[in-house]
């Protein structure tokens, strides 16, 4: 025999299987649970092992072509999945061999949905020997959950082999003397939550994006930056891309012509992709350049005098003139920019006709889990002002919508309902939240299910003794409010309340939901509030925890046992901290010596270090910092006056979490190079100080000199603010004021 016939022999003479498995990770597991999130884009890998026997029972390979004919189906009614690359018409599951770019990782899945990992111990085991392996990628559009099985078509197709003989212990993958392969894997999909704008973006006291200085201000027009991210639970997701609709790559733009007597008479986005350090569809068409234009009179219409020449300007030209490249990049950001100038412009297109202004904009950002937030850009009252609001998601992409729930058939009620609030105290900062749980087991026909989606999302928080006073939402970033209290459905991550006590949900064999309240100024009016549930079912019945039950029928009765008076919650005014409770603590930057003798201070020496902000308790308990941002961004200090010292010191800062250091352009920083961090500090404010000998006085006739107003948020939520500046008489003494 030829060796070509063996290998025909050994890969194609199969009718039998010896060993079948699909599962998630390990072979051991006989029925596994993957999550993924409901995207369409995040897939999650599935695991087919498989042995196949020639007539004799011997071992033999399937051939390349055979393995492609392995199926993914429902385990329950046997039905095949859709096997699709098509990501525009995607299915509620689909699966596919080809893997996409983004990442799968249950870990933030499990937080999205306020849950935790399966506590399942896994068999860490590999399939048997000998065996072949593939992975097909599932991807999801459903909000319900789906176990699968896997199948493959005997030689001639006229029957299957498949992995969902259900009641069958099949504890290998070897399917017991009978050759009944069971084994599942359960699609858990999840929705990523709607997050409020605050967590997208870093925003000054008026609510515009926080611009950062960046280039220089050698031209009639300059550059600033703004960092737009994805916080989730207090840490920055990784981006993919950015575009102005949800598939593709179409850029974004707003530009606007601003007041005659503002500083910046206009401006002119950009962007990049996340990481990028070049921007990207700039100009955005139609603009394509502009015209500096001499005007005497505070007119958009000014026409240019006629002795005097108007001039041309590309704003790409201008990029690379004024900051050069997007000083900002990170993959956890996009960085949106804005050339500005105090010169009157036109917005001209490329056959030289004035264009008008864009104001707003949609982006669309996609994260390294494949989930989409769209975003409105607008301008503020100015034209170096930008505003970061939530927008509603293309309609090709709205694909976290729930799925109605199917008709129920029987009689729906609920056995039990137990609420709980776990903190009883919180500030009225708008941002810190109290937790509240709600504990239901729901029968149908005496047997205890799940409550649907449709009846999750109709779930209600409301005044105990005003039924018809309900919390609204504002998971979306809305601002309203009942008597300053909303409800949240996601955590936004500040901690409770310094002496919040509280207690936990019944816990049994139903469901625990759990949800949050806040408070804000307003909620002074109402400071103390008693917190009820109302839980509507798909059956039309309203199920409340004061008591009160109303039945599909509109009978309308009172249960005591439903009666849950004791939801109580009070809200303080937050905590302001004096200068006395900011500390400074001073070190030397990494790398860098780490003491200095009192001749080498003389001396006058080079150094940079690193001053950390923190505020601390009366009794020295530290609490944690969430934002920082300092105005200006940086500030210089010289020792006198004098025109010949030449060895100031000067500031710049970064952010808790992020190792982005923030430079004013203003402040000159001599020919030393800038030092940079490669650790950030997730609890503290970092001011840098940098000490240098080749910065004269007389050089810089008004350069920023401080104070510096730092404004924070701390880790219960609220805002606090303190000045920091040089102490005169010294050369680098820092103090809080």
């Amino acid at each position: 025999m030829s060796s070509k016939d063996s290998k025909d022999q050994t890969e194609a003479a199969w009718d039998s299987l010896i060993y079948f498995r699909i599962y998630k990770d390990f072979a051991g597991e006989s029925h596994s649970t993957a999550r993924l999130f409901n995207n369409t884009r995040q897939q999650c890998a599935i695991r087919i092992s498989i042995i196949a026997a020639n007539e004799a029972g011997s071992p033999v390979q399937l051939s390349e072509a055979d393995l492609r004919t392995i199926e993914l189906i429902e385990y329950i009614s046997n039905q095949p999945l859709p096997r699709s690359d098509d990501l525009a018409n995607h299915q509620a599951y689909q699966y596919t061999s080809n893997q996409r770019d983004y990442v799968w990782d249950e870990t933030i899945i499990a937080e999205a949905q306020d849950d935790a990992p399966d506590a399942t111990t896994q068999m860490a085991v590999g399939p048997r020997q000998g065996a072949q392996t593939i992975q097909l990628f599932v991807s999801a559009k459903a909000t319900s959950r789906l176990q699968i099985a896997a199948r493959i078509p005997l030689p001639g197709g006229t029957a299957y082999i498949s992995t969902n003989h259900v009641g069958f212990d099949d504890t290998d993958g070897t399917g017991g003397p009978n050759k009944l392969f069971n084994s599942s894997v359960l699609l858990q999909p999840a929705t990523f939550p709607v997050l409020p704008a605050s967590e997208y973006g870093e925003f000054a006291s008026d609510g515009t994006l926080l611009p950062f200085d960046v280039g220089n201000r050698e031209n009639f027009y300059w550059a600033k930056e703004h960092h737009i991210h994805v916080r989730f639970n207090g840490r920055l997701l990784p981006l993919k891309s950015v575009s102005a609709t949800p598939t593709g790559s179409a850029g974004f733009a707003v530009y606007k012509q601003g007041s005659f007597f503002d500083d910046a008479k206009w401006g002119i986005s950009y962007y990049g992709q996340p990481g990028a350090t070049q921007p990207e569809h700039f100009p955005l068409p139609p603009l394509n350049k502009v015209e500096q234009y001499f005007a005497s009179a505070p007119a958009r219409e000014a026409s240019a005098p006629s002795k005097r020449q108007n001039n041309i300007y590309f704003p790409l030209d201008m990029f690379k003139r004024c900051v050069g490249r997007i000083e900002g990049a990170a993959s956890t950001r996009v960085v949106v920019g804005l050339i500005m100038g105090n010169l009157s412009v036109r917005f001209l297109n490329a056959s030289g006709q004035q264009v008008p202004d864009k104001t707003n904009a949609v982006l669309h950002i996609v994260d390294e889990y494949g989930n989409a937030h769209a975003l409105s850009l607008t301008f503020g009252t100015r034209a170096n002002q930008l505003r970061l609001s939530a927008a509603r998601a293309h309609t090709n992409d709205e694909i976290g919508s729930p799925i109605s729930p199917k008709p129920r058939v029987g009689d729906w009620f609920l056995q039990r309902m137990n609420a709980s609030i776990e903190q009883t105290r919180l500030y009225r900062n708008g941002r810190q939240q109290a937790t509240v749980r709600l504990y239901v087991e729901a029968e149908l026909d005496g047997v205890l299910v799940k409550l649907t989606e449709q009846e999750r999302q109709n779930i209600r928080l409301f005044n105990y003794y005003e039924e018809d006073k309900m919390l609204p939402f504002t998971d979306d970033g809305s601002s309203s409010s009942y008597k300053g209290w909303s409800a949240q459905r996601r955590h936004r991550g500040y901690e409770p309340h310094p002496l919040a006590t509280g207690t936990d949900a019944r816990q049994g064999p139903g469901e625990t939901l759990t949800f949050h309240v806040s408070a804000d100024d307003l909620a002074a009016e109402l400071n103390t509030l008693t917190l009820a549930f109302a839980v509507k079912g798909d059956d039309g019945s309203t199920w409340r925890s004061n008591g009160w039950i109303t039945r599909p029928t509109g009978d309308r009765y009172f249960a005591a046992a439903f009666n849950n008076g004791s939801l109580t919650v009070t809200s303080e005014p937050p905590r302001q901290y004096t200068a006395e409770s900011f500390r400074l603590d001073r070190r030397p930057l990494a790398n860098t010596s780490a003491t200095r003798s009192k001749a080498e201070e003389s001396a006058a020496p080079i150094f940079d270090d690193i001053v950390t902000l923190s505020i601390a308790e009366p009794g020295g308990q530290l609490v944690n910092i969430r934002q920082m941002t300092c105005a200006p961004a940086g500030m210089i200090h010289w020792i006198n006056n004098l025109p010949v010292t030449s060895n100031p010191c000067f500031t710049g800062y970064a952010s808790p979490g992020e190792s982005q250091v923030h430079w004013n352009p203003e402040v000159p920083k001599g020919s030393r190079p800038l030092p940079t961090l490669s650790s950030p500090d997730a609890a503290k404010g970092m001011i840098l100080l940098c000490g240098r000998i080749d910065i004269p006085r007389a050089d810089h006739a008004n350069p920023p000199r401080g104070p510096m107003t730092v404004n924070l948020i701390d880790a219960y939520g609220s805002s606090q603010t303190c000045r920091i500046v040089f102490v005169e008489g010294t050369r680098d003494e820092l103090d809080v004021r």
